[in-house]
């Protein structure tokens, strides 16, 4: 091998040992800006720059965009020098040894373990991130976000939340089992639900369901303003149900209780911190109230999913007259309603 072959393959192995990236760091820095303990990051987009910011409750900042199911958010800033160009992974990437995650703090560098298979199944990286910190091989170009630990947003998820006019995602009243596309939960609230327990999803509008996380996608991207088509198998059988998708109240980081439709949020202990919009069913129910048990089973934070969508037996049916029956505290005293 010739000498300046072997210099070449020297210098390469010496820079990937000692380069220290600081001017991938100050590249950072004049393309992102300062919000509470993090940083919002400079993406172009469609012409622009935009400051994109990843946190699990609104910043303290001007917010111009929100998406609190994802934790996604745009803030005003004065124009940085700089942005990054945002890119779709690559084979090459996947399997590039190299990589780093930049933040203002000291690099992560790494390669990628997994891609993003969910809205909250983030990709993975092989090093611990900073949350808004940015992956990638080339300062200027970046492939994710950091939300913390080793899970970063890839491009998908990210654009469409720039993209999106309005923030909203469908709901066609199920929630999925964490890998296959049965049906967990069926919302007891949701309008004409069609819907069982243990119902396996096998397409939506003739599109084949071959996971949770698919047919998640497919359900929270659905118009409402027109009727799907979703076939099922339940019990050996398969059906063909149509319903009208409507839109989505609690999930993903938000809590998700089916009570949400109703304007109707709950703390840890589950005493009423908000009620707005809630219907006549509602209506005895207030602020401060405190649900106590459901059906005759204490209801905690942990089981009131479970507890609403519980199928009655036949001699339950007869005793809360079809309906679900709470217990409700109201200071000293206690009482029943019937929803």
């Amino acid at each position: 091998m010739k000498w300046w072959v072997l210099c070449c393959v020297f210098v390469s192995a010496l820079l990937a040992q000692e380069y220290d990236y600081k001017h991938c760091i100050e590249y950072y820095t004049h393309a992102s800006v300062p919000v509470g303990d993090t940083r919002a990051v400079a993406l172009k987009h469609n012409g622009k720059v935009v400051y994109f910011l990843y946190a699990r409750t609104p910043p303290k900042a001007k917010i111009l965009k929100s998406d609190p199911f994802m934790g996604f958010y745009l803030i005003e800033s004065k124009p940085t020098k700089l942005a990054y160009d945002l890119l779709t992974l690559d084979k090459r990437t996947l399997e590039d040894p190299n990589l780093v995650a930049i933040s203002a703090k000291s690099p992560a560098r790494g390669h990628i373990t997994g891609r993003q298979s969910g809205y909250l199944h983030y990709a993975q990286f092989s090093n611990t991130l900073e949350r808004n910190s940015v992956i990638g091989n080339i300062c200027y170009q970046i492939y994710g976000v950091g939300v913390g630990g080793k899970g970063f947003i890839e491009r998908s998820y990210i654009e469409r939340f720039l993209n999106a006019k309005e923030i909203a995602y469908s709901d066609i009243g199920v929630r999925l089992d964490s890998k296959r596309a049965v049906v967990r939960y069926s919302d007891p609230f949701f309008p004409r639900n069609p819907f069982l327990q243990d119902d396996e999803i096998l397409n939506i509008n003739a599109t084949k369901i071959t996971s949770a996380t698919q047919a998640l996608w497919l359900i929270t991207n659905l118009p409402r303003t027109r009727e799907v088509m979703v076939q099922v198998r339940r019990a050996g059988q398969i059906l063909n149900l149509s319903l009208k998708p409507d839109r989505l109240y609690g999930g993903f980081l938000l809590r998700d209780t089916f009570l949400e439709r109703f304007g109707i949020v709950l703390d840890n202990n589950m005493m009423i911190v908000s009620k707005h919009d809630a219907p006549n069913r509602f209506k005895e129910l207030k602020v401060g109230d405190k649900i106590v048990w459901i059906n005759k089973t204490p209801a905690t934070p942990n089981n009131l999913k479970e507890l609403l969508t519980r199928t009655l037996e036949p001699q339950e049916l007869s005793k809360y007259e079809g309906k679900i029956q709470l217990l409700v505290r109201r200071g000293e005293f206690e009482f029943f309603i019937k929803i």
